[in-house]
């Protein structure tokens, strides 16, 4: 298909091309019309990407799971939650279900809004859904769950950890960041230190976060710290992900270790 390759460019020059097509006489396919629709939604057109999606209907290209996952995720970084709803609606009415993706999205804009209710809602009616929750799902609810009031905090924990919980880079990163932002750089230092003792593998966002630690004890940065027992309760959650990246990392090592001790069996024999 010709028409599409250009889409990857600059939005205008789709939306350019969209018409030079139309005035051919030429429909664009859910594929270009997905980016079309992409890039208003990053710019904040909604109303455009929403004009983009009724016109579909006219022109009897029906949308996919893209389509509306990306209208979704449009409509909640607006925190726009009644137009976010309308449009998971037509999407049960035109006969998809929300994958994970949907939900994650969804997740992210409720904790982002600190409407922690709902999102626990959400989370609820995920598993209910049969849909299998993912990192982006753990991490995102874990995200809000920081800054969420202590009583609701430890409940949703609690669900996550029964839903088997597998921390990861993320994980640990937007908890040192917490730290941080709470002004606890002290134990973003600490709980760096004991990740590095596991050979834990920091990215580019750990260090960096860490060096903010360090630069806000310096500075004698002054934040006002949570109460103790929001302290303790994020002290909590670091150490249930640091125990599972030590147990994980152990475990690798361990057969690490066997496999090298196969491999000089079968050079002896």
């Amino acid at each position: 298909m010709w028409w599409a390759t250009p889409l990857s460019g600059r939005l205008q020059e789709a939306l350019l091309l969209e018409r030079e097509m139309a005035r051919k006489g030429l429909l664009p396919d859910i594929f270009t019309t997905n980016i079309i629709i992409n890039g208003l939604c990053k710019e904040g057109r909604m109303k455009s990407a929403s004009d983009v999606f009724r016109n579909m209907h006219h022109t009897g290209l029906i949308p996919d799971i893209v389509t509306y996952n990306t209208l979704i995720d449009g409509y909640c970084k607006a925190f726009d939650t009644v137009s976010t709803d309308e449009v998971v609606n037509k999407m049960y009415a035109t006969g998809w279900d929300p994958d994970i993706t949907t939900y994650n999205i969804r997740l992210h804009g409720l904790c982002t809004g600190r409407k922690m209710s709902r999102a626990v809602m959400m989370l609820e009616e995920l598993i209910s859904a049969g849909v299998v929750p993912d990192t982006v799902t753990y991490n995102t609810v874990m995200n809000g769950v920081c800054t969420d009031i202590l009583e609701r905090a430890m409940i949703v924990t609690a669900k996550l950890l029964k839903m088997a919980f597998v921390p990861n880079v993320v994980t640990a990163n937007l908890l040192l960041s917490h730290f941080c932002k709470q002004g606890m750089p002290e134990k973003t230092i600490m709980w760096g230190q004991k990740l590095n003792e596991i050979s834990f593998g920091f990215d580019e966002i750990s260090i960096k976060l860490i060096d903010r630690a360090y630069r806000n004890i310096q500075d004698n940065v002054d934040i006002p710290k949570p109460p103790p027992e929001k302290s303790l309760f994020l002290d909590f959650l670091m150490y249930v992900t640091y125990d599972y990246l030590s147990r994980n990392s152990l475990q690798r090592n361990e057969n690490q270790g066997s496999l090298k001790r196969m491999e000089i069996g079968y050079g002896g024999s």
